[in-house]
C-alpha cells in the first residue's frame, strides 16, 4: 500500500492524555519536528483531553495517527476499518472491525480483504510495505475509487 506524499496536508497525530497537557505538548512536539524532518511534511501534534477524544478525532480523520490504550485501542479498530497497527517492528492492517492488541497508528482507505478476489488478501505475510501519509481528500477518493471497482 502505497500512497504519495507529494500534495499532503499537515500530519497531524496526538497521544492518550496520560499527564498534564502542556509536558505532552513539550514531549511530542519534538516527536512532530523529527517526523517532519523525516517525512518531508508539515507534522503537528494534537493534545486530546480524553481517550474518547482521541477515538473520535481518529474516526473522524482529524488525526492521522495516534497512539491508543489497550481499550481505546479496540474502540478504535472497531470504529475504523482499514486501522493500521504497529508493535514493535512489525505491522498489521485489520482487514475488518475486530479487537486486537497491537497499538494503531493509522489507517487505510484501500479493502484488505475480499473473499471474491483471488488471492483474497491485498498482501501477504512477509511482503513490504511502505507506509505515506496521504490528504484526508485522497484518502475519500481512494476509499471511493475502491468501492467502485468492487
Amino acid at each position: 500500500v502505497t500512497m504519495s506524499l507529494a500534495q499532503a496536508d499537515t500530519f497531524k497525530f496526538t497521544a492518550i492524555p496520560d499527564e498534564d497537557e502542556s509536558r505532552l505538548v513539550e514531549r511530542f512536539d519534538k516527536v512532530a519536528d523529527y517526523l517532519e524532518e523525516k517525512l518531508g511534511v508539515d507534522v503537528e501534534y494534537v493534545p486530546v483531553k480524553s481517550y474518547s477524544a482521541a477515538v473520535s478525532a481518529f474516526r473522524n480523520d482529524q488525526i492521522q495517527m495516534a497512539w491508543f490504550g489497550g481499550l481505546t485501542g479496540v474502540q478504535a479498530r472497531q470504529m475504523v476499518p482499514g486501522s493500521v497497527a504497529i508493535a514493535d517492528a512489525m505491522t498489521a492492517v485489520y482487514p475488518h472491525a475486530t479487537p486486537g492488541g497491537w497499538h494503531l497508528i493509522a489507517r487505510t482507505p484501500l479493502p484488505m480483504f475480499d473473499p471474491h478476489d483471488d488471492p483474497p488478501n491485498r498482501i501477504a505475510p512477509g511482503d513490504t510495505v511502505r507506509f505515506q501519509h496521504i490528504t484526508p481528500d485522497e484518502f475519500h477518493d481512494l476509499a471511493k475509487a475502491s468501492e467502485t471497482a468492487r
